[in-house]
């Protein structure tokens, strides 16, 4: 609900018990640690997923997609 699940949530949410003495600065320290280790493990897991099913296709198609997003004008 609050996005906790993600590196980003648990950094906005987590400082925020210690602040209001809830818990202590390693508790917070390991919070932020796990979390941050665990998104890292799920992203190098997906990237494997997605590697070994062949979900992008040809490397030459995805590098096309890819550039085309990139290098598109900013519209300011």
């Amino acid at each position: 609900m609050t996005g906790a699940e993600l590196y980003t949530g648990n950094a906005a949410l987590v400082p925020m018990a210690w602040l209001e003495g809830k818990a202590t600065a390693a508790q917070v320290v390991r919070n932020l640690g796990a979390s941050w280790a665990g998104n890292l493990l799920g992203s190098i897991l997906l990237a494997a997923l997605v590697t070994t099913g062949g979900t992008l296709g040809e490397a030459a198609a995805a590098q096309k997609i890819a550039f085309g997003k990139t290098h598109e004008p900013l519209l300011v």
